[in-house]
């Protein structure tokens, strides 16, 4: 049988996989351009998008998360069960074992004694708690808090709610030249339905004299309340970076923990 160090970085690389397959699914729903430019009065315009993602992207991102999410439970299965002693501890330790991924500050309060973490991994070493509690996401204050925090809801989303909810994200470039011989670019992502306006000058004597507009489409979460200003960001791009910070920083220190308890 694979060791938990070894199963969990097997599943990191089927992560790894999915993330690229995403990422063809994402590029190939952008190339077809499935946004539309509708005239509407007063020289504005609206930006339509008739056919969102295809569904693919949503069980594709549920999968990465799964691989995600169970590598970091057979690491804490693993690290649990190098203590001797876990069946006194706990009978029932390999049902219980589990990577903590806590949002809320415990009950308790501050500092966070190892108690919290009795029934997810029990018997773990002072070493292994004084690694493993400044990870949770409920710190706040990095890459690995914040990348296990988005980690533990989307986990939670697609295994007992239903698929991601994913939306289209209009993007417009636009660069303008002006009378003056001065020129402004600039980049926006919008949203379906987004009004676009006539070009404008905060100078009246300086008139722009060519405007070219090019507009693109990303997919992003569409699930606000849940993960915040992280729907801001593309699908493939918020999923890799949680998958670094984990492969990263996480899976090499639970890695040592095993190995030296």
């Amino acid at each position: 049988m694979a060791s938990g160090i070894k199963s969990a970085k097997l599943k990191l690389v089927r992560a790894k996989k999915h993330l690229r397959r995403l990422k063809r699914c994402t590029a190939a729903y952008a190339a077809s351009k499935p946004h539309k430019i509708v005239s509407k009065p007063k020289r504005k315009k609206k930006l339509n998008v008739p056919n969102g993602p295809p569904l693919e992207i949503a069980v594709l991102a549920g999968e990465i998360v799964y691989q995600i999410r169970s590598a970091l439970d057979h690491l804490a299965f693993e690290l649990v069960k190098t203590n001797p002693a876990i069946s006194t501890i706990d009978p029932n330790w390999e049902k219980n074992t589990q990577f903590p991924l806590r949002t809320t500050v415990p009950k308790t309060g501050r500092p966070v004694c190892r108690g919290i973490f009795a029934n997810s991994l029990p018997g773990i070493s002072d070493a292994a708690f004084a690694i493993i509690e400044p990870m949770q996401p409920y710190h706040g204050l990095g890459a690995v808090n914040n990348s296990l925090r988005l980690l533990e809801r989307l986990s939670n989303i697609d295994k007992h709610r239903h698929l991601h909810l994913i939306r289209p994200r209009p993007t417009k470039r636009e660069v303008i030249r002006f009378r003056s011989g001065s020129r402004a670019s600039s980049f926006h992502t919008l949203n379906r339905g987004a009004i676009i306006e006539p070009v404008s000058s905060w100078n009246r004597s300086d008139k722009p004299v060519y405007v070219k507009r090019s507009y693109g489409i990303r997919v992003s979460f569409n699930e606000r309340s849940e993960l915040g200003e992280a729907t801001d960001v593309p699908v493939e791009d918020l999923l890799e970076l949680v998958l670094q910070n984990v492969t990263a920083f996480v899976v090499p220190a639970l890695e040592a923990l095993i190995k030296n308890p």
